[in-house]
């Protein structure tokens, strides 16, 4: 009888198998990766929204408004030059679906920067089991911080 170099079916399936067994974890890890930087990056985004609006008003001289609302951010400045941000002036505005935004309404930062109302905006709406290191924003009157939401609070890093 001759010897027979090879595999058999049955060892081709088997390694089939775990290499399709590996690909479906490294799949769905990634796909929490991702989801994971999707969160972080928009919260970073935002920070850098607020901390643009409240830049350009101690530079221009003129305040600045920041609408904050379930779905997207928009920066009012006054480019009219009538004194307020009432709309009129220019409108930049950023989405973040499909992410949901808490602290919905409007930070107004004055003349010098400073900010008129303390506010946490937070991002919800993302798997549980995505655990971003930062999910949330703390806006005071002389900072803005990103932070973790544990519960009940955001834990400024």
């Amino acid at each position: 009888m001759k010897e027979q170099h090879g595999f058999t079916v049955l060892e081709l399936m088997v390694v089939v198998a775990i290499v399709v067994t590996v690909l479906a974890i490294t799949t769905l890890s990634f796909m929490r990766m991702n989801q994971k930087y999707r969160v972080e990056s928009s919260i970073k985004e935002i920070y850098s929204t607020l901390m643009q609006a409240r830049n350009d008003a101690t530079l221009t001289n003129i305040p600045s408004r920041v609408r904050v609302s379930a779905q997207e951010i928009s920066v009012l400045r006054d480019t009219n030059e009538d004194g307020d941000t009432d709309g009129q002036g220019e409108n930049v505005s950023r989405q973040y679906a499909p992410f949901i935004l808490t602290g919905t309404g409007d930070i107004v930062f004055n003349r010098r920067g400073f900010a008129a109302v303390n506010r946490i905006i937070r991002i919800t709406n993302y798997p549980d089991k995505v655990n971003p290191a930062m999910d949330c924003l703390v806006v005071s009157a002389t900072r803005i911080n990103m932070g973790k939401w544990d519960g009940t609070n955001c834990v400024q890093r």
